[in-house]
This record gives C-alpha cells, structure tokens and sequence, in this order.
C-alpha cells in the first residue's frame, strides 16, 4: 500500500483532492497529489480544496465521466450537510 491508499472493510481506497475553483464552478476535479501542500501547489489559491477517499469502483467511474466527477466534489462542496460546505 502506497501513502495514498488504505484499505478499509476489505475495500482499498485512494486519496484524492477535491477541487473547485471559487468562482468559476465549471472549473471543478479530483487530483491525486502527495499532501495537501502539494495540491496548493499545483492549484494555486483560486480553489477551494479538500481531501477525499475514493473507492476503486469511484476512481474509475469519475476517470471518464464528468458527469460522476461533478456528483462527488459537489457533495464535497455543495452539500449544506458538509463541514466543506462552501455554498
């Protein structure tokens, strides 16, 4: 297992950064990135950026679709009942 995964229930999970740009919400991805300094780094301060733990079904699922990609960083960000809620 590598610093970016773990493995939980039998599942492996993969981190990843969530990002969303702060005014332009069509700006918006899952990064893999070594820490959040790192993700900063790549970013720039235009994002909000949060870290995530994606299933192998989840991480593959989003690779190619848009539409799943927006589905998990809008829960991320979007989502009142998050403590990253941004609104």
């Amino acid at each position: 297992m590598t610093r970016n995964e773990r493995m939980i229930g039998g599942n492996i999970q993969r981190r990843r950064f969530a990002y969303l740009h702060k005014r332009d919400r069509d700006r918006f991805g899952l990064l893999e990135a070594v820490d959040y300094q790192n993700a900063r780094d790549h970013l720039g301060s235009g994002f909000y950026i949060r870290q995530t733990w994606l299933t192998l079904e989840e991480e593959h699922a989003q690779a190619f679709d848009r539409d799943r990609r927006w589905n998990i960083v809008s829960s991320i960000f979007l989502n009142p009942a998050s403590v990253a809620f941004v609104g």
